[in-house]
């Protein structure tokens, strides 16, 4: 196996640890092309954004954890603003939980957390921004943890705008992305195919492991039999049974019988 530090996500000092994972996210779209960067979050955005028309993407920014530059009072005015899950498998625990108005009430703001990541324009009038947390394989995302965000961050005050507000997203799917772009050759130059090689590569480390099918090849084959072929179970080697001749004497107790009556017919 090759060296793992080759990898330029990979450290000495190593944590497999979601903001790592994050990291290795943000920093790969924030370093190709901005027309790959347009394929791969269009692609990533599609099949749940709520633009009328998406954006191209070329001038998006990118932000780790609280060194976003916009600040919160600005942020809730942006028009297009989502809350985004990165997971195992797309579930958030307790979610359907909160749909109470009176647990949802209850959850009220730490600093203590703060998001993994954000991806936005930072124009003069910023049209879209997505706050994005993350987890590592097999770890869990509370609902808590995204209301406290929704609330805070976007000014959102209720289960359904925070519901309609989200975008959930698998590991595997970006690895799925990723994978597909290098396939079908739209990589621009030498370095943006070895940075998705590496992203890809790092999330393996990460057990982001894609799914490619079963190897049949590997199984045996059946062996072949024929309906009335003669099949010798060595039987006949097996030993006679013993012939055994039992004498038993039975005492059905006849002796103690008494004696039937004499009858004379006349």
């Amino acid at each position: 196996m090759k060296d793992k530090h080759l990898n330029i996500f990979y450290t000495y000092n190593h944590a497999l640890i979601e903001n790592n994972m994050t990291r290795s996210l943000i920093v790969t779209l924030r370093t190709i092309s901005p027309g790959l960067r347009r394929i791969i979050l269009s692609r990533l955005f599609e099949s749940n954004y709520k633009f009328k028309e998406l954006p191209n993407f070329e001038q998006t920014e990118f932000a780790l954890q609280e060194n976003m530059p916009i600040k919160v009072e600005k942020i809730r005015k942006i028009p297009n603003k989502y809350l985004v899950s990165i997971t195992t498998d797309s579930i958030i625990e307790d979610w359907l939980k909160y749909r109470d108005p009176t647990k949802f009430d209850e959850v009220k703001f730490s600093s203590r957390i703060k998001p993994d990541a954000w991806i936005f324009n930072n124009e003069k009038t910023p049209q879209f921004c997505f706050l994005i947390e993350c987890k590592t394989i097999g770890d869990v995302l509370k609902t808590s943890q995204i209301i406290q965000y929704a609330k805070y961050f976007y000014g959102i005050d209720s289960y359904e705008e925070m519901e309609s507000s989200l975008i959930r997203i698998t590991w595997y799917h970006i690895v799925d992305i990723c994978t597909e772009v290098l396939e079908a050759d739209k990589i621009g130059n030498q370095q943006e195919k070895v940075l998705l090689l590496n992203l890809i590569e790092y999330l393996k480390f990460c057990h982001v492991i894609r799914f490619a099918g079963f190897d049949f090849g590997k199984v045996p084959d059946f062996p072949e039999y024929k309906i009335g072929e003669y099949i010798d179970f060595g039987l006949s080697g097996m030993p006679n049974l013993p012939n055994y001749e039992i004498s038993m004497f039975i005492d059905f107790g006849l002796g103690r019988t008494p004696t039937l009556p004499d009858y004379k017919i006349r």
